[in-house]
Formats: C-alpha cells, structure tokens, sequence
C-alpha cells in the first residue's frame, strides 16, 4: 500500500537517476502526481508524475532534444513511489503550462540539425521568449560575428533605390523598434532597410543565416 495520492506534491530521493538516462541523476526533482500507473515487478506503486516549472528548466539538452527528435514525452515520467517523498512546496499549473510552452518554442527548431541547435542556443540566451528580447539577443550575436562592410543581396521588392538582386555594401546593423536594420548607401544617400531583406552573397554567413531562417519561420 501507498500514502501517496493524486495531487500530492512530490520531490525526488537523492538516490535516484533517469531510468532511460543512468547518468543524469533526479534528485530533487519535484513535481505533482496525475495518476496511479499499476503496480511494478517490487509490487510498488506506479505514479504518472508531472514536472514542475523549475524541475522543467533542469531538464537536460540531451534529453529534450532526444524527446522532440524520437517524439517521447519530457514533462512527465512514471516512476515507482519508493522514488520520491511527499513534499511541502506547492506548484502552480499555470507557471509548469508556460514553461512547457517555452521550451517547446525553443526546440521547435531541433529538426534543422546543427542550425538548429545553434537557434536554440541564441533563444536560450535571450532575456525571455518575447520578440523584442529574442530580437536584441540576434543583434548583439550578428554584431559579434560580422565584419563591416558586407556585401549582401538584396531580395525584396524594389525600395529606396535598392533594386531586388543586386549586391549592395551593408556599412553597419543597428537594433531600433524591435528591428534589425542595415545601414548602407544607395546613391549617394544614407539610407536603412531591416536586414531581412538581405542575403548572403558570395561567402556563407552562418550567424545570418541563422537568423534569416529564424525571421521566416517564427
């Protein structure tokens, strides 16, 4: 028999690790407890527990992308009740809702391969998942990264005396109203468009490309 009930707040024994991953250890993992799974080979019961927010953000690279690759659930798991004890913390569905929500907005782009990986990585660097955060952490990323001037091609319709498919000489970036912008002179006149009307010409820009394939599929 168990004392544990559905709704009880739980958090995990020091002893216990990841039974699909030996090497990352769940102590202190704490969560909230959905449903009674059966009993297991020990006769212990078996418990649906659900992850919350912090314990959601503990959970590591190697098993999120391997969840959102094979397609297996990362936010619960089922485990035996000599795993864990009953807990006095208190955790709210809302704030373990929205972290879900982030990290699968973060890995979103795990099928892209390396690209994707290094998406995730700038997302994860951003102060929050708002645009404008996500925003200014490409800025300061594309600033560290590359060399001005650079020649770009221009793709969108005709604009300001840019003329869609020339190659035009990019002299700085900068972050203003939520948008990248590339500086660079037109006949003789300063004039700015968002960088995302530009490609890479003749050599490969990882860092912009990057983010031009963020700035169409977000």
């Amino acid at each position: 028999m168990t004392d544990f009930k559905i709704g009880d707040f739980i958090e995990m024994k020091n002893s216990v690790v990841d039974p699909d991953y030996p090497h990352i250890s769940l102590s202190g993992w704490q969560g909230e407890i959905m449903d009674f799974e059966g009993m297991d080979e020990n006769n212990q019961a078996l418990f649906r527990i659900a992850w919350n927010a912090d314990t959601l953000f503990k959970i590591p690279d190697e098993v999120l992308k391997d969840a959102f690759t094979e397609g297996f659930e990362f936010s619960e798991m089922i485990l035996s009740a000599d795993d864990f004890f009953k807990s006095d913390a208190i955790h709210k569905t809302s704030e373990r809702k929205a972290a879900i929500e982030k990290i699968e907005q973060m890995y979103f782009w795990i099928d892209l391969g390396e690209q994707g990986i290094r998406i995730i990585k700038l997302l994860k660097s951003a102060q929050d998942l708002s645009e404008k955060n996500i925003r200014r952490a490409w800025f300061q990323y594309l600033k560290a990264q590359m060399v001005f001037p650079q020649k770009l091609i221009f793709l969108s319709e005709n604009e300001l005396g840019c003329i869609s498919g020339n190659a035009y000489d990019i002299i700085e970036i900068e972050l203003n109203a939520d948008e990248i912008w590339a500086n660079l002179e037109v006949n003789k006149q300063k004039i700015k468009l968002p960088l995302s009307y530009f490609d890479q010409s003749e050599s490969a820009i990882e860092c912009l490309q990057d983010f031009l394939v963020w700035d169409s599929n977000k």
